[in-house]
């Protein structure tokens, strides 16, 4: 017959073993994996590449061009424009990604305020090409916002921030 001492030897092992093997567990779970988001582009044009840049809302409408590497207002009023500031938002445009796209593409876009449009953007390009993005309305329960590359159906998610400059 076994000893107690032995069956008590043999119990604590095996509950460090288990320990052990929880503990290893946990600690791979935790440990974060290096797989990179792949970034969703809605856009992905060569911002040297824009010459003018229209911004319409349902009220308002701006227009820039470029001339000469210097951004020139053509409405809501002629005059010289933030160069650096265009610039800047050129290249956020022309690269613009999205946080995620909706899976199936909808035949209703009312619902996502993409019919309008609450904001169009139109980047003019060199050659005499233009992209168009719609902004829709805020997703619920989210603060992104609903965006259409107008030559492709997919309806992405822009974070606000992106959105924000824009206005």
């Amino acid at each position: 017959t076994m000893k107690p001492r032995n069956t008590i030897i043999v119990l604590v092992i095996l509950a460090l073993l288990a320990g052990y093997v929880y503990y290893d567990q946990q600690q791979s779970a935790s440990a974060p994996t290096a797989t990179p988001v792949p970034q969703l582009k809605v856009l992905d044009l060569n911002p040297d590449d824009v010459t003018g840049i229209q911004v319409t809302t349902p009220v308002s409408r701006t227009l820039a061009h470029k001339d000469n590497n210097v951004w020139q207002m053509d409405e809501p009023s002629k005059e010289e424009a933030d160069t650096a500031r265009l610039n800047n938002l050129v290249k956020q445009f022309a690269r613009l990604t999205a946080t995620r796209a909706l899976t199936e593409t909808p035949s209703d876009l009312a619902q996502y305020g993409l019919v309008t449009g609450t904001l169009t953007m139109t980047l003019q390009l060199k050659d005499n090409r233009s992209e168009v993005v719609r902004f829709g309305d805020p997703a619920v329960g989210s603060t992104s916002y609903f965006a259409q590359h107008i030559s492709d159906p997919k309806v992405y998610l822009i974070s606000p921030s992106v959105y924000g400059d824009l206005r």
